[in-house]
């Protein structure tokens, strides 16, 4: 009954952050770092429900698996390989023109790499 607490609170918080603030629409790119921690994968399943392009970083086998069984279109796992090379080339072979809407919870590096895949006017939601 605890872990039911925090279903508002995740939820809530990405749904206002998804859609009244980036206006996530379908087609759209969303990438959601930090995707399989409560908000993260709040955000990919509100991503996939509007019909938006979902780009998932998790670090671990696990939530790799568990991300890709949610329907993510690409997850990239942050322990192995280049993550930044890893979504152009996803961007390129679906021949889309990079990041409408880049969720982070994390921070750090990975927002500063993030950047360089943002499309013009793209949306930058940082969670803290």
């Amino acid at each position: 009954m605890v872990a039911v607490g925090a279903l508002p609170v995740a939820y809530g918080t990405s749904h206002v952050a998804l859609l009244h603030r980036a206006q996530l629409r379908a087609g759209q790119v969303l990438l959601v770092l930090g995707a399989a921690g409560g908000v993260g994968v709040s955000a990919v399943q509100i991503g996939k429900i509007c019909g938006a392009i979902v780009i998932a970083v998790a670090r671990g086998e696990e939530k790799v698996k568990y991300l890709k069984s949610l329907g993510v279109d690409h997850v990239v796992d942050s322990s192995t390989g280049n993550i930044i090379d890893s979504i152009k080339g996803f961007l390129k072979a679906r021949k889309l023109k990079g990041v409408d809407v880049l969720y982070d919870p994390v921070g750090g590096k990975l927002t500063k790499e993030s950047m360089k895949l943002l499309k013009w006017r793209a949306h930058i939601l940082i969670m803290e």
